[in-house]
């Protein structure tokens, strides 16, 4: 799905100056690298997925002790006298 859906948005933000005249054409970054555009969705969107991957998702990997880091044990508290 993110190959063609991937192919499909760079190829519509490709060249904006000359695609997209009436926003774009002023523009002299767009005019003098074509392809930024695209680079840039695509760097955006990554990064959000990094952002919304760390603050988002739960931790699942279990950690046991090692040989380095004895088990701890819980000891059951004390009864009151």
């Amino acid at each position: 799905m993110g190959i063609v859906a991937g192919a499909a948005v760079g190829g519509l933000l490709a060249d904006p100056a000359n695609q997209y005249p009436n926003v774009f054409g002023h523009i002299k970054l767009f005019r003098t690298f074509p392809y930024l555009l695209p680079c840039m969705v695509g760097s955006v969107t990554t990064m959000l997925g990094l952002v919304v991957g760390l603050f988002k998702l739960k931790e699942t990997l279990v950690v046991e002790p090692t040989a380095a880091e004895p088990a701890r044990l819980e000891l059951p508290p004390k009864p009151l006298p």
